[in-house]
């Protein structure tokens, strides 16, 4: 499963919506996801937008769960 889909059902499981998701996220690394919305979350969560590696770490924490279970093996 691609690194988005596998984001998109993480933050499903654990019951955050997108703007949920990106105000956790702008807590956790105020500097580094300062400019995220709802579309950005939407763009990753559709594959219109990579994640950045400095940036797997805080979505992994915002989600709980390992940065491991966020990555395709593929990539």
């Amino acid at each position: 499963m691609p690194t988005h889909e596998k984001i998109a059902k993480q933050r499903m499981r654990v019951g955050l919506t997108m703007a949920d998701f990106a105000t956790r996220l702008r807590t956790i690394d105020p500097a580094l996801f300062k400019g995220f919305s709802i579309a950005t979350i939407s763009r990753i969560e559709s594959g219109k937008r990579s994640v950045k590696t400095t940036e797997l770490i805080g979505l992994a924490l915002a989600l709980k769960c390992r940065v491991a279970d966020l990555v395709d093996e593929a990539d």
